[in-house]
């Protein structure tokens, strides 16, 4: 398959190899977010991946050989997983930067930034360095799943038909300032 252009793709390569372990380790130790690495290996004259964006920080490595990027502005801003996917149909702007890296070049690209990548003469071989980042949508939701564990207020269902009702946003609302409170305050260790 590679031999027909197509490019092999081996995913978290810290599970396999040592230095790449400790590489991620290091970005580990600097970030405070868990880091994986894939490799990409892409004959000449080949894409790899059709234009797409990653909801990780991107850090490209290149390796061996040398690859032509080009990168275009955000679809979706700070995507998370429930906003990956498709690209929106028509979705073929301009692109706001164009690089070419070669063996020892390293790029970064932050989540949501649309890219693609393609070889010409050479094969290339690049790793790709992907920083989970911690947000605050993920922060809160890990304190609710605590706090729902040990209060239960947290565990009550919400009413009946509330979806539908008027006066159901207020009551909702008066509903959170026993519990979040409490959460806020747990958090701050008092």
């Amino acid at each position: 398959a590679h031999a027909q252009g197509d490019t092999l793709i081996l995913n978290d390569v810290q599970l396999r190899s040592q230095p790449v372990a400790r590489l991620c380790r290091s970005f580990e130790a600097a970030l405070n977010f868990m880091v994986n690495v894939n490799m990409y290996l892409t004959p000449q004259g080949a894409q790899g991946l059709s234009p797409h964006f990653d909801t990780q920080e991107v850090f490209v490595l290149q390796v061996r050989g040398s690859k032509h990027w080009r990168l275009y502005p955000p679809c979706v801003e700070l995507p998370v997983e429930e906003l990956a996917g498709e690209l929106p149909e028509g979705y073929a702007p301009e692109p706001m930067m164009t690089v070419h890296l070669r063996a020892g070049d390293v790029l970064y690209m932050p989540r949501g930034v649309v890219h693609e990548a393609l070889t010409g003469t050479e094969e290339s071989l690049h790793l790709t360095v992907g920083v989970n980042v911690l947000t605050w949508k993920t922060l809160l939701e890990e304190v609710i799943q605590v706090a729902a564990g040990s209060d239960v207020a947290f565990r009550h269902a919400l009413p009946a038909g509330f979806a539908r009702r008027d006066d159901a946003l207020p009551a909702l609302g008066s509903g959170l300032e026993g519990p979040l409170p409490k959460v806020v305050s747990n958090a701050r260790g008092g």
